[in-house]
């Protein structure tokens, strides 16, 4: 964490005003992006982005981190639009969304939910080796599209034909296993 980091946390915790609405300034549209990418809705974006300002302030006394500020702030955004997409009973077409949101979530909000976990990693053990190696490279190692093929040495349109039907492959998988977490 930056010596900055450091100092607008401590102002937060101690109550500085002018310093909370100066972080909620500078992080508020790029965290509404983030949020706006995982529900598919601007407006439930704002709302989960202004509900964590919110809570943030009200319980400022107690605001301890570990990692940098951004950081922590995407995290718990990402955290809060899942738990919204749990929430609202996702049915049908709409189960979609929330496999979307996992597969596009960090590694590490998959760490958190066992549940969501396991899931995932049945569904990943269901996938052809080549198609599960390049899931992993791009959606757990972060590479591009371009580097997994200079990776594996195959052309970037198979990557990306591989990527599609392993998307398209777990979410079907996922989709059951949705279905019986919201039924």
């Amino acid at each position: 964490m930056s010596v900055n980091d450091e100092l607008l946390i401590k102002e937060i915790r101690r109550g500085n005003l002018k310093v909370y609405e100066s972080v909620f300034h500078s992080q508020y549209s790029y965290l509404v992006k983030v949020a706006q990418r995982i529900v598919y809705s601007k407006a439930e974006g704002e709302d989960i982005v202004q509900g964590m300002f919110i809570d943030l302030w009200e319980n400022h006394e107690k605001f301890q981190i570990n990692e940098s500020l951004q950081g922590y702030l995407v995290n718990t955004v990402k955290n809060r639009c899942l738990n919204h997409l749990r929430s609202i009973q996702i049915k049908d077409k709409n189960e979609l969304l929330f496999l979307d949101a996992i597969l596009m979530a960090d590694k590490d909000i998959w760490h958190e939910d066992v549940e969501m976990r396991e899931s995932v990693r049945k569904a990943l053990e269901q996938l052809p080796a080549q198609m599960l190696a390049i899931f992993k490279k791009k959606y757990l190692e972060d590479h591009s599209i371009y580097q997994i093929a200079e990776l594996l040495k195959i052309s970037e349109s198979t990557v990306k034909v591989q990527l599609f039907r392993a998307r398209t492959k777990l979410r079907n998988i996922l989709a059951r296993a949705a279905h019986s977490l919201f039924c």
